[in-house]
C-alpha cells in the first residue's frame, strides 16, 4: 500500500512540475511584454499627478513633460505643470504653460484664475480682475473665484465691487471665516462700521468652531 502510494505521488510529481514551470515561465512573459510596452501620455499625466501630491516637483514636471511630448494638444498637462511652475516662483513658464492650456482649451476655468493670481502676486490688479472675470464666465459655482476677485477690487480700493463679490462667495459657502473677515475691511472702506461689526464676529464664531474641531 505505501509502495503503491509513493509511486502515484513520484508519478503526479513529475506531471505537475513540468505544468507549473510552464505557468510560470508564460505569467513572467506576460509582465515582460506589460512592461515593455509603450507609456502614453495618460499615463505621463496620472504619473506626473501622482509625484505633485507626494511634493515630488522635479519628478512631476518631468512626467508632465514627457506627456505633452506623446501629445502636444493636452491641456491638462500643459496646465498641471505651469501649477508646479507657479508654487516654485517660475512665474514665465507657468504664465507660458496657463496661455497655452487656454489656447488649446478655453474653457479651463482654473488656468485663468491661476493666471490672475499670478498677476495679482506682481500687483497688477486690473489685469488679475479680468483673468477672474473670464474664470466665473466659464464656471460661477466657484465661491473662491469671487472672493479672488473681490481681494484684487479691495486692493483697487473699490470697496463696493469687493462686497458685492465677498457676499456672493459668502452665499455660496457660509461657512468660510476669510470672506467675512475680507468683506468686514470693505465695509470699513465704505464706513459701514456696523456691518464690518458684524462680520468680524462671525469670523470669530467661525474660526472658534474651527479650533473646536481640532481639539
Amino acid at each position: 500500500m505505501i509502495k503503491t502510494l509513493i509511486l502515484f505521488l513520484s508519478i503526479l510529481f513529475l506531471y505537475v512540475t513540468p505544468l507549473v514551470a510552464q505557468q510560470k515561465s508564460t505569467q513572467h512573459k506576460t509582465t515582460q511584454q506589460k512592461s515593455n510596452q509603450p507609456k502614453t501620455a495618460q499615463y505621463w499625466h496620472y504619473k506626473g499627478k501622482a509625484a505633485y501630491y507626494k511634493k515630488n516637483y522635479n519628478e512631476a514636471l518631468k512626467d508632465f513633460t514627457l506627456a505633452i511630448a506623446l501629445k502636444p494638444d493636452y491641456d491638462s498637462a500643459y496646465f498641471h505643470k505651469g501649477v508646479i511652475e507657479y508654487e516654485e516662483d517660475l512665474y514665465d513658464d507657468a504664465i507660458e504653460d496657463f496661455v497655452k492650456t487656454l489656447d488649446l482649451n478655453p474653457k479651463y476655468a482654473d488656468a485663468n484664475i491661476d493666471l490672475g493670481l499670478i498677476n495679482y502676486a506682481h500687483d497688477k490688479y486690473k489685469k488679475a480682475i479680468e483673468h477672474y472675470e473670464m474664470a466665473i464666465a466659464i464656471k460661477s459655482d466657484d465661491p473662491d473665484y469671487y472672493h479672488y476677485k473681490g481681494l484684487a477690487e479691495y486692493k483697487l480700493k473699490k470697496f463696493k465691487d469687493a462686497i458685492v463679490d465677498y457676499t456672493m462667495a459668502i452665499k455660496m459657502d457660509p461657512y468660510n471665516a476669510d470672506y467675512y473677515s475680507d468683506r468686514s475691511f470693505a465695509y470699513i472702506g465704505v464706513k459701514e462700521i456696523e456691518k464690518a461689526d458684524s462680520d468680524l464676529k462671525k469670523w470669530r464664531t467661525l474660526k472658534n468652531k474651527e479650533k473646536k474641531k481640532k481639539s
